[in-house]
């Protein structure tokens, strides 16, 4: 495989004189916010903002009937109680299918369509974004032997019948968008995408966090308590647990007192009461999430699982060091040692090692927060769009 896949370098030869008619092709939530924890609605919105591009919102509506119907047939019982594996079934599939291709249907005279994950091929050039793939996540539950909880109603069968779908719709497709080089490395080496196809768009934050001046960055590490942030709805697969006890072992021989903060759970997510040096937050808002963000000394967020990990790039750009694990897409953006740390496995004395480490590196507090605005600038969705448009407009 060549050394570099085709990302935010790629450029076109010659640019259009008139604006790129791209097609924006989402299944939304009645909320839009809601929808991928804010990411369509970021993008869509970064997009409008462009002069070289016009934005057609191509919404998908499947039948609400379908959708019905895709939950009773796909009825399992599951740790005691019953689930629908409705969401990733053919039947689900075929429906989200139909709806993307009659919505682009609607829309005629687009240049290319960039849909948000993969729901087919329209008649348009199609272009996919997306975090990771079907079939990356299959082929990780696979070599790691662990389950994702999103995927534990799903029969062997199902899921082979999804990863194939999937697969055809990647040969006919103009480009696949990935968020990360990890994944990107996946669609390549598996044959599943052809290199020249795959592109690389990191995101950008959601958080409208303010970088650190000289006199903020100072006082946070003079501070007695030291505050270690956890943001995340999914508590065990972003291994809150891991960090929870590590701080719990931290407690009686660190030689100041630490706060654990933790965003995102609707409701404790563990057994017992609340331990009193945590703060709880459930689903808190973005405005509640920047204050945080503003007096943190840790992000840690060491997940079992993450497709990218949008929360630790928020608090570097608020510089806060961030504890991350090693793997997946985080370590393209935590440095060991330098912006952070990264722990191998779910071992809460290692887990424990790296928090102190960071707590203590006045060093490593500095050095985020000289490079918080950087990591700003750089992960932001306005330029995020205008690498999509650089990649789209390829297709004139």
């Amino acid at each position: 495989m060549a050394a570099n896949i085709r990302g935010v370098i790629f450029m076109c030869s010659m640019q259009p004189s008139s604006p790129l008619n791209l097609g924006f092709a989402c299944a939304w939530d009645a909320d839009r916010r809601r929808t991928w924890s804010h990411t369509p609605l970021s993008l869509f919105e970064a997009l409008q903002r462009r002069a070289d591009v016009r934005v057609v919102d191509v919404p998908m509506h499947v039948s609400p009937l379908a959708i019905a119907v895709a939950r009773l047939l796909y009825i399992r019982r599951l740790h005691g109680r019953f689930v629908s594996g409705w969401r990733y079934s053919p039947l689900s599939a075929a429906a989200h299918e139909r709806a993307f291709v009659k919505a682009v249907q609607r829309a005629p005279g687009l240049d290319a369509v960039l849909s948000i994950g993969e729901h087919g091929i329209a008649t348009a050039p199609t272009f996919f974004y997306q975090d990771h793939s079907f079939s990356h996540a299959v082929a990780t539950m696979r070599e790691s032997g662990m389950v994702l909880p999103s995927f534990e109603s799903y029969s062997e069968e199902m899921l082979q019948t999804r990863v194939a779908r999937e697969r055809a719709s990647f040969r006919k497709a103009a480009g696949v968008i990935s968020m990360s080089a990890w994944n990107a490395r996946f669609l390549v080496e598996r044959g599943l995408v052809k290199e020249d196809r795959v592109h690389v768009v990191p995101p950008g934050i959601h958080v409208a966090v303010a970088p650190p001046t000289a006199e903020r960055a100072l006082p946070r590490g003079e501070r007695s308590e030291r505050r270690v942030v956890f943001i995340g709805r999914d508590w065990h697969r972003k291994a809150g647990d891991v960090v929870l006890r590590a701080i719990r072992a931290l407690l009686p021989s660190a030689p100041f007192p630490i706060r654990f903060i933790v965003a995102g759970p609707q409701e404790w997510p563990e057994d017992g009461s609340i331990p009193e040096w945590v703060d709880f937050l459930g689903d808190a808002s973005h405005e509640r999430l920047r204050a945080e963000l503003a007096t943190a000394d840790v992000f840690a967020m060491p997940s079992r699982f993450e497709a990218y990990g949008i929360a630790p790039l928020e608090a570097l750009a608020a510089g806060v060091p961030v504890l991350a694990r090693n793997a997946y897409a985080m370590a393209e953006y935590v440095r060991h040692g330098d912006n952070g740390m990264l722990i191998e496995s779910d071992d809460a004395d290692a887990c424990a090692a790296a928090l102190l480490h960071i707590l203590t590196d006045d060093a490593m507090r500095r050095r985020v927060a000289e490079q918080a605005s950087d990591v700003a600038a750089y992960y932001s969705w306005d330029r995020a769009a205008a690498d999509i448009v650089r990649i789209t407009s390829g297709v004139r």
